[in-house]
């Protein structure tokens, strides 16, 4: 979004749609689909893809196990 909008306003309509998200308690993809400054610039397929958690978590599944293994 910052590229599209500013970092600023683009951490403020993302944060905004978290908030409303756990409020409402829908996904966040849902509402971000039904926020055009953030649906229109990027797409629905393009924001299918940042909320997929597979592509945001990276390395957290191995620290886990990691952690686990140390138990």
């Amino acid at each position: 979004m910052a590229r599209h909008i500013g970092r600023n306003e683009a951490h403020d309509l993302v944060y905004d749609a978290c908030r409303l998200a756990i409020e409402t308690d829908r996904p966040l993809l849902d509402v971000l689909l039904e926020t055009p400054a953030v649906a229109d610039p990027l797409g629905p397929e393009e924001l299918r893809a940042l909320t997929e958690p597979a592509n945001y978590l990276g390395a957290a599944p191995t620290m886990v196990d990691r952690v686990l293994a140390g138990r």
